[in-house]
């Protein structure tokens, strides 16, 4: 049987910057101390829609060398999604390597920066997950043009083998039923 899950890449990479929308500063959060522990300049990128949707800034601020916060409709921090701040972080600390969980685009997004700088990337990949065990298939991603099971190859992956559009289609697979789930009908 396969692991179960694979643990974060905690090594001495130098400067390390941390990008977290949404629930994803649940996991960035502890990545960001492991890291610190391992003498690496943590700088972190919190990222929402508006204010009232920051959650963990605190504790990710202690975790950090440096946070940025940003919010689309600028209520909170930086106008504009993590991307904003990313560039500042390049300009002001030249990040060695990124870690990016969160939306699916705006891991995208990352990827997509970090592959123009050709700075190496992971993204932490959430998709549907049925069983945990990589039988049901549910959290098939490419990476490479290879298939891996995000519940057991992952949740990380280097960013740069990511087929984003692939990823994108399967999360849409189970829309009709969420639809019905949350009390409406089949279009």
């Amino acid at each position: 049987m396969r692991a179960s899950w694979r643990p974060s890449k905690i090594g001495r990479f130098g400067v390390c910057a941390l990008l977290a929308g949404g629930y994803g500063v649940a996991a960035i959060r502890p990545i960001a101390d492991a890291l610190r522990s391992r003498g690496n300049w943590v700088v972190s990128i919190l990222g929402a829609r508006e204010s009232r949707l920051l959650i963990l800034e605190d504790e990710l601020r202690r975790a950090s060398d440096v946070l940025y916060v940003a919010t689309d409709d600028g209520s909170a921090g930086i106008k504009g999604n993590v991307l904003v701040p990313l560039a500042t972080a390049f300009d002001e600390w030249s990040p060695d390597r990124l870690l990016a969980v969160g939306s699916l685009p705006m891991m995208r997004a990352v990827s997509d920066y970090a592959s123009e700088r050709r700075v190496p990337a992971v993204v932490s990949l959430n998709p549907i997950m049925l069983d945990g065990t990589g039988m049901c298939g549910a959290c098939r991603v490419r990476v490479n043009d290879e298939t891996h099971f995000a519940c057991v190859d992952g949740p990380e992956f280097d960013a740069a083998g990511i087929d984003f559009d692939d990823l994108a289609a399967r999360q849409l697979a189970f829309r009709e039923f969420e639809q019905v789930a949350w009390g409406g009908s089949i279009a």
